[in-house]
């Protein structure tokens, strides 16, 4: 029976086990408890290892809190540093573009792109756009807008309204409600080489 308890095994699981051999065989058997004396040792040894394992564990946690702050230290540093070179990269493809809206900066170790978003609308809040709709006597706005259904067409509806800085409106120009703008702007992208993966000396070979 000995052999079935496992380290895993609850407390409750082994006592079942071992009150099972009792009543099989009078007594369960044990490796290191055999009388009082060697009991009061064993529950000494537990206390010895609790004492031991809460030593050990503050030293993880101490090593461990030493090292990320050390690690959160590198990383602040690595982004304070990315983000000054990404700033100038941004700046100096800026200013190139300005003097050639060609200029593209592709070098060995990583290329600088443009890519250029048209102002689009933006979906603030579709049930007040519906309705502000479903209330329109134009009849062929409210069927491209919102498709014979009270649902909201959008990429229909992008076809015929006109975006203003801020507002989107009918070629009326009234203004439609629920609808914001995102405003035509350039994304930059920054793009260092992928870094190789290194080969190990069994590759190499």
């Amino acid at each position: 029976m000995l052999e079935q308890i496992g380290i895993e095994q609850s407390n409750d699981e082994k006592l079942q086990l071992i009150q099972q051999e009792v009543e099989q065989f009078g007594a369960a058997r044990t490796q290191i408890v055999h009388d009082l004396s060697s009991a009061d040792w064993a529950l000494g040894k537990l206390r010895d290892l609790e004492r031991e394992q809460a030593k050990e564990d503050a030293l993880v946690k101490e090593k461990v809190q030493m090292y990320q702050e050390w690690l959160e230290k590198r990383n602040k540093s690595r982004e304070d540093f990315r983000g000054l070179l990404e700033h100038d990269l941004t700046a100096y493809t800026a200013t190139e573009r300005a003097k050639d809206k060609k200029f593209k900066l592709d070098t060995p170790n990583g290329k600088v792109t443009y890519r250029h978003s048209k102002a689009a609308p933006t979906w603030a809040n579709e049930k007040e756009t519906i309705a502000w709709l479903e209330k329109q006597d134009d009849e062929q706005l409210k069927e491209i807008a919102l498709n014979y259904t009270p649902k909201l067409d959008k990429t229909a509806l992008k076809k015929v309204i006109q975006l203003t800085t801020d507002k989107a409106v009918t070629e009326n120009g009234e203004v439609i409600p629920g609808i914001g703008v995102n405003p035509e702007h350039d994304t930059i992208l920054i793009k260092p080489t992928p870094i190789k993966k290194e080969a190990t000396d069994d590759e190499a070979l």
